[in-house]
């Protein structure tokens, strides 16, 4: 990729220069519906589950790895319009949703946090397993 200066990337308004803002205004005024997702309910091996929801194209080429921001899920319209717009593009889509999150409660006392990685590594392989060539992560965060 090559090198761009600081000085060339467009001045963002006044709404994208501030984290707050951005996040709020999007969240209550844009709304997008929500792709027909394929719900599949994975064991986790400490007696858990995670809630993955899948776009399958024809071709099981390419896939992207939609990882939501904190407190959100695979229904925030953020995530449903980038999930449209590669699938659009011929990608599979898989928009997990981590623990806690995605319309119901898991079944131990253990969250998640962003800061945890063992449940990335879970979807991720599940995906690996799945014989895609080409696997992409995309991912929220909060200000």
């Amino acid at each position: 990729m090559p090198y761009i200066e600081h000085s060339t990337y467009p001045t963002p308004n006044f709404i994208n220069r501030n984290a707050h803002l951005s996040t709020i205004i999007p969240a209550k005024f844009k709304k997008y519906p929500v792709p027909d997702y394929t719900r599949e309910k994975m064991e986790t091996d400490d007696g858990d589950f995670l809630n993955l929801d899948w776009r399958f194209q024809e071709n099981k080429d390419k896939l992207v790895i939609l990882f939501h921001g904190l407190e959100g899920d695979s229904k925030r319209t953020y995530l449903n319009s980038c999930s449209d717009y590669f699938y659009d593009k011929g990608f599979n889509i898989l928009a997990w949703n981590h623990r806690s999150c995605g319309g119901e409660m898991n079944d131990t006392c253990r969250l998640y946090h962003h800061g945890s990685i063992d449940d990335v590594h879970r979807v991720v392989e599940k995906a690996l397993k799945e014989n895609y060539q080409e696997v992409y992560l995309i991912g929220w965060i909060s200000p």
